[in-house]
């Protein structure tokens, strides 16, 4: 089958220069790459209850165009963008449409499982994995002032708590990279290295 990769960058995040998911698209080769770019102020409320569900509902029409077409649904996010991507894929959920994997890097959302709604996605079959990148230097997702920004991107997927005794769902994957900062993951240093776990753990060719 067919892959589609959709890059989904953070905020702040400049359209000027080649960013991470031109550079991805480009490493990706013969991989179908779509990128969902946009434009975002550091505003946690306004972004995750209003700008973020209108760009969720807006990516998840294009990319059902590509299920019809007979594509593979991946995702990759970083920072804001996988708030935008958790929507987008509970949106595809709805409308029948299953989505191989979702990467989130550096992530503002939802860590425990249950409260997030991956582990019923997993369990209904709407998504087969779900991987985090978690580093605890991120500073930007360590500070308290983040509210609703959650911290994923720090401590990777958690059990609800009192239910620690319970199976942790399987296609939850926390890779950890602890000497990497909020804005690190995607920089020259590190960028081919990312994109080569990216690539492993969304297992598309070329």
């Amino acid at each position: 089958m067919k892959s589609l990769v959709v890059a989904v960058h953070g905020i702040l995040t400049r359209q000027t220069v080649a960013s991470w998911p031109d550079r991805l698209d480009a490493y990706l080769g013969e991989t179908k790459v779509i990128k969902k770019e946009y434009i975002a102020a550091p505003l946690p409320v306004w972004n995750v209850f209003m700008k973020n569900h209108l760009l969720a509902r807006g990516l998840a029409e294009e990319v059902s165009l590509f299920h019809k077409a007979g594509f593979r649904i991946h995702f990759v996010a970083h920072s804001n963008g996988c708030d935008i991507v958790l929507k987008a894929v509970k949106r595809l959920a709805k409308m029948n449409i299953a989505t191989y994997a979702m990467l989130l890097i550096g992530s503002v959302t939802e860590p425990d499982v249950e409260k997030s709604g991956v582990a019923e996605l997993l369990r209904q079959g709407w998504l087969q994995k779900a991987v985090a990148y978690a580093s605890t230097r991120d500073r930007a997702l360590r500070i308290h002032l983040k509210w609703p920004y959650r911290n994923l991107g720090v401590s990777g997927w958690v059990l609800p708590r009192g239910h620690r005794s319970i199976p942790f769902p399987t296609s939850c994957v926390t890779r950890h990279f602890d000497d990497f900062g909020h804005g690190e993951y995607f920089s020259a240093e590190n960028r081919n290295s990312i994109f080569a776990a990216i690539k492993k753990d969304l297992e598309v060719a070329p």
